[in-house]
Parts: C-alpha cells; structure tokens; sequence
C-alpha cells in the first residue's frame, strides 16, 4: 500500500473536524500525533487514554499515517465516552 501524502493526512483531519468530533486546529492534532505526551494525560474525554501500553511504547517506530490513524480512532472513542 503506498503512503499517502501530506494533503490526504489533512484531508483525514478536515473530516474529523467538519463532523463535529474535535474542534482542534489540523496543525494541534498533527502536533498531538508528534509529540502525543502521554504523562499529560487527563482522566476524561483524552483520546491518550484510548491508545493501549503496547502501541504507546511502538509510537515513535510508527509511520505518520499509522499514528494519525490511531490518533483520529482515539479521538472518536474519546468523544464518545459518557459520564454519570
């Protein structure tokens, strides 16, 4: 399977953000992607909370478009989560 490029990577982002599902900027959820600083997790609605140990400790060994499609999952699940 060939890589996708730099706009198709935006164009995933684009979508996520035209449905509702996170309001972030496309260069804050690239950044989150890079550099997803898992010790600053927060205990509700963190989309790092939905990313498991192993796949955390492979992250930097992971293409670009791998990372973002775990990241943009995580974000869904994240939006997701309910609260009593």
């Amino acid at each position: 399977m060939a890589k996708k490029t730099e706009k198709e990577l935006i164009r995933a982002i684009r979508k996520v953000q035209c449905f509702g599902i996170s309001r972030e900027s496309t260069e804050t959820i690239l950044e989150r992607v890079n550099n997803p600083e898992w010790k600053q997790r927060e205990k509700v609605h963190d989309w790092r909370n939905h990313v498991d140990h192993e796949l955390r400790s492979l992250w930097t060994t992971l293409t670009l478009e791998t990372r973002l499609a775990i990241t943009l999952t995580a974000i869904l699940h994240a939006a997701d989560e309910e609260w009593a």
